[in-house]
């Protein structure tokens, strides 16, 4: 006989918490999205603008669009220190895509702390083999906030690197 299931004993997100919580993972999820552009802007230009490792790239995942981005910043006729300062970009990017991956897919909740208060926590179901109850990663405003913010700059940055975007004439847009 198959072992019952035995869940967690938790509250899914509280309702009171909702705008503090949906407005700062709502700017992690925003300035991700932008990152996620960068990346499509780098493989178009890291290729001349070839249409096919464009339309490749759009149905890759976000590692493996980043691991070809390095396989082209190694190609690329740029100096050393440029190619290593754009690999350590991608590789902040990777880094920052986890906690918007824990975010994205896994239910946020609310339980008990140590002090009879109530903490914030994600259930990362991709621990949630066997019967439960199950490791709750504890995840903070704070550090979703500071990611988001730390997004943000990146994308600035990477957007910056490779320049105003051009349309078809070279013009930039």
């Amino acid at each position: 006989m198959k072992a019952p299931y035995k869940p967690n004993k938790i509250n899914i997100f509280e309702e009171e918490a909702s705008p503090t919580w949906s407005g700062i993972i709502g700017g992690l999820l925003i300035n991700f999205a932008a990152v996620e552009y960068a990346s499509f802007r780098w493989v178009d230009a890291l290729s001349n603008g070839n249409d096919i490792m464009r339309d490749l790239s759009i149905d890759m995942n976000f590692s493996r669009r980043i691991a070809l981005i390095h396989r082209l910043i190694d190609r690329a006729e740029w100096p050393e220190p440029r190619k290593e300062e754009a690999k350590m970009m991608w590789t902040e990017a990777v880094k920052l895509s986890e906690i918007r991956n824990t975010i994205a897919h896994n239910p946020l909740c609310s339980l008990p702390d140590e002090t009879d208060g109530l903490k914030m926590g994600v259930i990362n179901t991709k621990k949630m083999k066997g019967v439960g109850p199950y490791l709750i990663e504890v995840v903070s405003l704070n550090e979703i906030q500071s990611s988001g913010h730390s997004l943000a700059e990146l994308s600035a940055k990477l957007h910056g690197f490779l320049g105003k975007p051009r349309d078809n004439e070279g013009e930039p847009v």
